[in-house]
């Protein structure tokens, strides 16, 4: 500028500040100058949105003026049963944004499920499972099936859920039929008996041969298996004994309702042979 000359200086936008003025103007520069011009940082509301994860609002929104240039640290609220996907909302140069959201989800909790046996020691671990659950919702199962052992539940139920939970399903073991067949030289099953024993359990049972048979040992002795099972016992017929009895249980339009019973005698033999009981019939 030349000397004795007015000077305008058109202050220059700056990014997150106000001019104090649009224009300074000097009447008469008469000398080299320093011009300091004046500039002060703009204010603005940042808002922070609290919503799930349908968009509905959770918490109070939050608004707040802050100075450009701001450090901001807002901390997102806890709400019971949900996380946020920003624990804060941090800047460590305010610029100006104005709005932000932070979007709440359920907490997952996890459901571990533990099946024991009940025994007279206490209980045995038969296996684990775990399962992860939403907050606040309601946890159902179908009780898997253990070979050899049984449960009174058949359906686990608990909720709401809203916590980690550790839940004991008790099984005891189960009962199954041990049949015991008298087969003679051929294979034919000429007698048998049923016993109900719990899986695992060991047995000794006295063995009666059929008439008109004998047997090579008294006594069956094992442990039983995790399922229904059948054993032969073989018998060896005696001499003498020639003729079979048998007996058929009918009702009275001759309708089988039991297995017919087959006796071997000798001839001019006497018997006396308890009939069995049918539920139901007389």
């Amino acid at each position: 500028v030349k000397y004795n000359e007015s000077l305008t200086i058109t202050l220059p936008t700056i990014n997150g500040y106000t001019a104090t003025e649009t224009t300074h103007t000097i009447d008469k520069v008469t000398g080299n100058l320093t011009v300091v011009l004046r500039y002060t940082p703009k204010t603005s509301e940042l808002v922070v949105h609290y919503v799930d994860e349908s968009g509905n609002k959770i918490a109070d929104d939050v608004r707040k003026t802050y100075t450009f240039g701001d450090k901001v640290q807002i901390i997102s609220p806890t709400i019971t049963g949900y996380i946020p996907d920003l624990a804060a909302i941090t800047i460590d140069n305010y610029s100006g944004q104005a709005e932000y959201t932070v979007t709440y989800r359920l907490r997952d909790l996890t459901v571990t499920i533990k099946y024991v046996e009940v025994n007279s020691n206490g209980y045995r671990m038969l296996d684990t499972a775990t399962a992860t659950v939403k907050y606040g919702a309601s946890f159902t199962q179908t009780l898997p099936v253990i070979e050899g052992y049984t449960t009174e539940e058949k359906k686990l139920s608990v909720g709401p859920v809203t916590e980690d939970l550790t839940i004991t399903v008790e099984y005891t073991r189960a009962f199954f039929d041990l049949t015991v067949n008298y087969t003679d030289e051929g294979g034919k099953v000429v007698g048998s008996f049923v016993k109900s024993i719990q899986a695992g359990s060991p047995y000794d049972l006295p063995l009666t041969a059929p008439s008109g048979y004998r047997l090579s040992q008294s006594r069956l002795k094992g442990t039983m298996g995790l399922q229904a099972e059948t054993i032969n016992v073989e018998v060896t017929t005696i001499a003498g004994y020639n003729f079979t009895l048998t007996i058929r249980y009918q009702d009275e339009d001759g309708k089988s309702v039991l297995a017919d019973k087959t006796y071997r005698y000798a001839a001019g033999a006497s018997y006396d042979i308890p009939l069995e009981k049918i539920k139901g019939y007389v």
